[in-house]
Protein backbone atom coordinates (compact mmCIF):
# COMPACT_ATOMS: atom_id res chain seq x y z
CA UNK A 1 0.00 0.00 0.00
CA UNK A 2 3.05 2.43 0.65
CA UNK A 3 4.52 1.49 -2.23
CA UNK A 4 1.44 2.59 -4.20
CA UNK A 5 1.12 6.05 -2.43
CA UNK A 6 4.75 6.78 -3.54
CA UNK A 7 4.07 5.94 -7.08
CA UNK A 8 1.02 8.07 -7.01
CA UNK A 9 3.21 10.80 -5.48
CA UNK A 10 5.82 10.93 -8.04
CA UNK A 11 2.85 10.55 -11.23
CA UNK A 12 1.87 13.83 -9.33
CA UNK A 13 4.99 15.41 -8.73
CA UNK A 14 5.84 14.66 -12.43
CA UNK A 15 2.31 16.15 -13.77
CA UNK A 16 3.25 19.06 -11.70
CA UNK A 17 6.28 19.50 -13.19
CA UNK A 18 4.73 19.36 -16.62
CA UNK A 19 2.00 21.53 -15.95
CA UNK A 20 4.62 24.14 -14.68
CA UNK A 21 6.74 23.93 -18.01
CA UNK A 22 3.86 24.17 -20.61
CA UNK A 23 2.70 26.81 -18.27
CA UNK A 24 6.49 28.54 -18.56
CA UNK A 25 5.94 27.79 -22.49
CA UNK A 26 2.55 29.43 -22.36
CA UNK A 27 4.08 32.81 -20.28
CA UNK A 28 7.23 33.34 -22.49
CA UNK A 29 5.12 32.81 -25.61
CA UNK A 30 2.44 35.17 -24.23
CA UNK A 31 5.38 37.58 -23.27
CA UNK A 32 6.37 37.70 -26.75
CA UNK A 33 3.21 38.05 -28.15
CA UNK A 34 2.45 40.73 -26.37
CA UNK A 35 5.77 42.43 -27.30
CA UNK A 36 5.75 42.46 -30.94
CA UNK A 37 1.79 43.39 -30.37
CA UNK A 38 3.44 46.92 -28.78
CA UNK A 39 6.15 47.22 -31.46
CA UNK A 40 3.68 46.82 -34.58
CA UNK A 41 1.45 49.13 -32.60
CA UNK A 42 4.07 51.79 -32.41
CA UNK A 43 5.29 51.26 -35.40
CA UNK A 44 1.61 51.35 -37.40
CA UNK A 45 1.42 54.89 -35.25
CA UNK A 46 4.75 56.17 -37.08
CA UNK A 47 4.19 55.04 -40.00
CA UNK A 48 0.40 56.94 -40.05
CA UNK A 49 2.02 59.95 -38.13
CA UNK A 50 4.38 59.95 -40.99
CA UNK A 51 2.24 59.39 -43.91
CA UNK A 52 0.17 62.08 -42.70
CA UNK A 53 3.12 65.10 -42.55
CA UNK A 54 4.20 64.04 -45.41
CA UNK A 55 1.25 63.68 -47.60
CA UNK A 56 -0.35 67.06 -46.20
CA UNK A 57 3.02 69.20 -46.79
CA UNK A 58 3.61 67.28 -50.54
CA UNK A 59 0.09 68.57 -51.02
CA UNK A 60 0.63 71.67 -50.02
CA UNK A 61 3.82 72.34 -51.99
CA UNK A 62 2.63 70.88 -55.22
CA UNK A 63 -0.69 73.12 -55.16
CA UNK A 64 1.53 76.00 -54.80
CA UNK A 65 3.72 74.96 -57.40
CA UNK A 66 1.24 74.28 -59.68
CA UNK A 67 -0.94 77.57 -58.62
CA UNK A 68 2.23 79.81 -59.25
CA UNK A 69 2.94 77.63 -63.00
CA UNK A 70 -0.69 78.74 -64.13
CA UNK A 71 -0.66 82.01 -63.00
CA UNK A 72 3.18 82.85 -64.79
CA UNK A 73 1.42 81.34 -67.82
CA UNK A 74 -0.18 83.89 -70.52
CA UNK A 75 -3.95 83.95 -69.96
CA UNK A 76 -5.11 81.86 -72.94
CA UNK A 77 -2.64 78.88 -72.00
CA UNK A 78 -4.06 79.08 -68.37
CA UNK A 79 -6.62 76.24 -69.28
CA UNK A 80 -4.21 73.89 -70.82
CA UNK A 81 -1.93 74.08 -67.99
CA UNK A 82 -4.66 73.38 -65.06
CA UNK A 83 -5.35 70.47 -67.53
CA UNK A 84 -1.93 69.53 -67.82
CA UNK A 85 -1.37 70.11 -64.09
CA UNK A 86 -4.28 68.07 -63.22
CA UNK A 87 -3.12 65.00 -65.26
CA UNK A 88 0.47 65.01 -63.44
CA UNK A 89 -1.30 65.04 -60.29
CA UNK A 90 -3.25 62.13 -61.14
CA UNK A 91 0.03 60.14 -62.88
CA UNK A 92 1.72 60.80 -59.60
CA UNK A 93 -0.57 59.62 -56.98
CA UNK A 94 -1.15 56.16 -59.07
CA UNK A 95 2.43 55.83 -58.91
CA UNK A 96 2.54 56.61 -55.39
CA UNK A 97 -0.57 53.97 -54.84
CA UNK A 98 1.18 51.33 -56.75
CA UNK A 99 4.39 51.91 -54.67
CA UNK A 100 2.43 51.86 -51.39
CA UNK A 101 1.14 48.48 -52.72
CA UNK A 102 4.82 47.42 -53.21
CA UNK A 103 5.52 47.89 -49.86
CA UNK A 104 2.98 46.07 -48.33
CA UNK A 105 3.51 42.80 -50.15
CA UNK A 106 7.25 42.49 -48.96
CA UNK A 107 6.20 43.42 -45.45
CA UNK A 108 6.54 40.77 -42.93
CA UNK A 109 4.07 39.55 -41.26
CA UNK A 110 3.04 40.48 -37.87
CA UNK A 111 3.69 38.21 -35.19
CA UNK A 112 5.86 36.33 -37.28
CA UNK A 113 8.24 35.63 -34.48
CA UNK A 114 5.35 34.02 -32.15
CA UNK A 115 3.91 32.03 -35.03
CA UNK A 116 7.56 30.61 -35.64
CA UNK A 117 8.37 29.62 -32.09
CA UNK A 118 4.77 28.02 -31.70
CA UNK A 119 5.67 26.01 -35.01
CA UNK A 120 9.32 24.80 -32.90
CA UNK A 121 7.30 23.75 -30.24
CA UNK A 122 4.71 22.08 -31.51
CA UNK A 123 7.79 20.35 -34.06
CA UNK A 124 8.91 19.59 -30.55
CA UNK A 125 6.68 17.99 -28.76
CA UNK A 126 5.26 15.89 -31.70
CA UNK A 127 8.25 14.01 -32.63
CA UNK A 128 8.68 10.57 -30.27
CA UNK A 129 11.87 10.45 -28.81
Amino acid sequence: MLRMSGHINSLTDAAGRLGEIGTGFLEDRLELLSLELQEAKIRLAQIVLLVCAGSVFTVFGIVLLMCAAIYLMPPEWRLYGLFGSAAISILLGVLALLLLARVFKTATTPFAATVQEIKKDVACFSTRN
